[in-house]
């Protein structure tokens, strides 16, 4: 299982790729960007889409084949907090109590794989892509449906976003 980026929307010729809308403002020669890899694309529509509560059915879309199969050096640090959020999203998508332990940790067993590099099974990384995928749909709204020109606009307004 791994990480992927959204390429195409079904029936929605306007819709722009992610690596197309960060394209740019993503760090390469003569621009310099905190975005530097896909890992950091697909992170910040995450947090987003957390932030929001906002999830895409991921069968609208067309992902690209995956970027990454693990969390890159950079993100490593921060797998057990990605983790914990999208776990803590699914233990409510479930309507559990995380007071009642034994249904949490069914939750735990049902999602979580801790021989998978993503610490996740399939279920918990399609929830994961859900939420990648709300985060880059209110993106691109924020940005009328057009990549960002600035960097220092882009993060001014995601900024924005996360203090919703």
């Amino acid at each position: 299982m791994s990480f992927k980026l959204v390429e195409t929307k079904v029936d929605d010729d306007k819709f722009i790729s992610c690596k197309d809308f960060f394209h740019p403002i993503r760090n390469k020669k003569g621009i310099s960007s905190p975005i530097k890899y896909d890992m950091c694309e697909f992170i910040l529509c995450l947090l987003i889409g957390l932030k929001n509560n906002k999830r895409e059915d991921v069968s609208h879309y067309n992902l690209q084949p995956s970027f990454a199969q693990k969390y890159i050096d950079e993100y490593v640090e921060i797998k057990p907090l990605i983790t914990g959020l999208i776990l803590s999203k699914i233990i409510k998508i479930n309507g559990v109590d995380r007071n009642e332990k034994e249904k949490v940790k069914n939750i735990m067993k049902n999602y979580l794989d801790t021989n998978e590099p993503t610490s996740f099974k399939k279920e918990g990384l399609d929830i994961m892509t859900q939420y990648y995928l709300g985060g880059y749909c209110i993106l691109l709204s924020e940005f009328e449906g057009k990549p960002p020109v600035d960097v220092s606009v882009f993060f001014y307004k995601y900024n924005k976003l996360l203090q919703v």
